[in-house]
């Protein structure tokens, strides 16, 4: 545990001279499930996570107690230099799932972290499309949450399915509409896919959306 309270205490040159030792073990983890790596994005420490990714043996994507990786950690700390030290790591499990199955593209996207959804965007590994546990995949949760700003970053990117359909058979507009989050309506409907989905009545909204200022 040595390692841990050098950590804690912020002594950043003793901590990264005691990673030097190969026989330290740098995936301990503490009581609360928790490792160096972990602590030190909860700390929101650049310096302290660049010295542990130099470490060969780390485990990157070791999970806290409810399933949370340190990019899922650094995502919801907003803190974009963070995920890009994270994401620039060949071991980094982009699509690793936390809690209720969501990945960071998720967080990122149910939070409107715009920098961040694009530098998760950019990686080539990433699953624009993948599902929660109820099958929700990122654009499900931008639109569920009204954020107009990033439904459009999602679907500007070709690769999203922004018909996709979760488990209980919805659609990011679907969850749009039931909570009438109008921006996020309204950009859905500047999308031809998405257009080419509606049926009469949803086109009938689409027109008066679009052209509420003429109504």
């Amino acid at each position: 545990m040595i390692l841990h309270v050098a950590l804690w205490e912020d002594q950043i040159t003793a901590f990264c001279t005691l990673l030097e030792f190969p026989d330290f073990n740098v995936n301990v983890v503490n009581s609360r499930g928790g490792t160096l790596l972990l602590k030190a994005v909860i700390g929101n420490s650049v310096p302290l996570v660049r010295a542990l990714l130099q470490r060969p043996d780390l485990d990157v994507n070791h999970k806290l107690i409810h399933d949370t990786p340190a990019l899922h950690v650094a995502v919801d700390e907003d803190n974009k230099e963070l995920v890009c030290l994270l994401l620039a790591d060949p071991r980094t499990d982009i699509n690793s799932r936390g809690l209720h199955g969501m990945a960071a593209l998720h967080i990122a996207a149910a939070q409107g972290l715009e920098p961040i959804a694009s530098e998760l965007l950019s990686h080539k590994d990433v699953d624009v499309n993948i599902q929660s546990k109820n099958g929700d995949t990122p654009l499900h949760c931008a639109a569920n949450a009204g954020l107009g700003e990033m439904v459009q970053l999602l679907i500007k990117d070709k690769r999203v399915d922004v018909n996709r359909k979760n488990n209980q058979g919805r659609s990011p507009w679907d969850y749009a509409v039931a909570r009438s989050q109008h921006y996020a309506i309204a950009v859905l409907l500047d999308d031809k896919r998405v257009r080419a989905r509606l049926k009469r009545g949803q086109f009938l909204l689409y027109v008066k959306v679009k052209y509420s200022d003429f109504l």
